[in-house]
């Protein structure tokens, strides 16, 4: 049966996580395994965006799409789910310092498209394009996040100025944890 529904237009904030594995991490399980394990990561990772009043939309290879109301509700979750990915190191015997596996992940508040439970439109590929620019345990927020937040516990710094889709867009780094480095990309706007 095909799902007429008619796509409806919303505002939402968007969290995309993806889980970092390299080489040694592959190499010391093999490929199917390190995928098994990746895959179980990623589905742990649901029940703190639920708890936290979010959805899980979609999952691919070592993506996973998550829609909130709120961007606090998403920065909350990505935050959690850094720390989860921590314990999750924490927690395997024998790890090497150099086989932990490792997680990046952007927040983004925009209009999206839903239908029949799926959700697309240029917030969505707006959010998967900003991503690729974090590193390991980096949380990148877009500006109307970082706008959203500030004032807030936790503090988001520039990080790079970039062009998507022929527009000019402020990324911005979260600093969520005291002990992560700050990066900046490019120069910061004139307006900052």
């Amino acid at each position: 049966m095909t799902d007429t529904a008619t796509p409806t237009t919303v505002q939402r904030a968007l969290l995309l996580t993806d889980v970092l594995s390299d080489l040694a991490f592959t190499a010391r399980y093999g490929q199917p395994e390190a995928d098994v394990r990746i895959e179980k990561l990623n589905k742990s990772f649901a029940p703190i965006a639920v708890k936290n009043g979010g959805a899980l939309k979609r999952t691919e290879e070592t993506l996973c799409l998550f829609e909130f109301d709120t961007a606090f509700e998403a920065v909350s979750t990505a935050i959690q789910i850094q720390r989860a990915v921590r314990k999750y190191n924490a927690s395997q015997p024998s790890r090497l310092p150099e086989e932990p596996v490792r997680v990046r992940a952007a927040v983004h508040y925009g209009v999206l498209r839903e239908s029949g439970g799926e959700i697309y439109g240029e917030a969505v590929m707006f959010l998967a394009e900003f991503q690729e620019l974090g590193e390991a345990e980096e949380i990148l927020v877009s500006e109307p996040v970082h706008r959203m937040i500030a004032g807030g516990a936790v503090e988001s710094v520039f990080f790079s100025l970039e062009t998507f889709r022929g527009e000019t867009a402020e990324v911005y780094q979260l600093l969520w944890d005291a002990a992560l480095e700050r990066r900046t990309k490019a120069n910061p706007p004139s307006s900052l």
